[in-house]
């Protein structure tokens, strides 16, 4: 997550722009500033090598003037990314259902996401997987697996337009977020399918994790 921040006092002048970092009623000083800037905050990993986790930490920024007045920003949104693995499992958080047409066969490995991936070397085949409903707008994305003998990909929500991503790649690359877009509030659908051109050549995706994140909270 990045955000940045500027202001301005006609008056006294500002003195400078602090960045707290709040947990709760809890809150520490990330960062003091003498004018505009901008932070980024990385996601911390506690259930998954992508990131994820119930964090909890939110992020404001103070502005104060040289004549001691103060003025504080909204609070960001959590700075959390859900993360499930390809068969739809999660850590702290319920499992996404999933349906799938063609081959997929299991990959172990320890470069991967929990040790594994489901991989397809048959065009067509597919993964659809059902979302949590979010109550704001947030981001998805899909983690991959690329390498030389990666095929393209085609990826949609709620089964609408379909964008194509080649996981091609000439040196293996691993845990790879190849694709991200914005969602609406309410649930939806993310469907990945093999989108290999030729059986014989680049014909295999390795699907690895999805993620969500930020402004996802549960709807009743």
């Amino acid at each position: 997550m990045q955000f940045s921040w500027t202001g301005s006092d006609a008056q006294s002048g500002m003195r400078d722009f602090q960045v707290q970092e709040v947990f709760g009623e809890a809150q520490e000083l990330a960062l003091t500033s003498a004018g505009p800037g901008s932070y980024g905050v990385f996601g911390q990993d506690t259930t998954s090598p992508c990131g994820g986790g119930d964090v909890g930490s939110r992020f404001r920024v103070v502005a104060r003037d040289k004549a001691g007045n103060s003025a504080s920003s909204a609070m960001t949104a959590f700075n959390t990314a859900l993360v499930w693995q390809e068969d739809g499992t999660g850590v702290w958080h319920q499992p996404l259902g999933v349906a799938k047409t063609g081959v997929w066969k299991s990959s172990p490995c320890s470069c991967s996401d929990a040790q594994r991936t489901w991989y397809s070397t048959s065009s067509g085949s597919s993964i659809k997987y059902y979302l949590p409903s979010v109550s704001a707008s947030a981001d998805v994305a899909i983690v991959m697996g690329k390498n030389s003998n990666r095929a393209p990909v085609a990826l949609s929500i709620d089964d609408g337009p379909v964008q194509i991503v080649d996981t091609y790649s000439p040196t293996p690359a691993n845990r790879v977020v190849v694709w991200r877009a914005s969602m609406s509030p309410g649930a939806h659908t993310l469907t990945v399918t093999n989108y290999a051109t030729s059986a014989s050549m680049r014909n295999r995706i390795d699907v690895d994790a999805v993620m969500v994140a930020p402004g996802w909270s549960p709807q009743p």
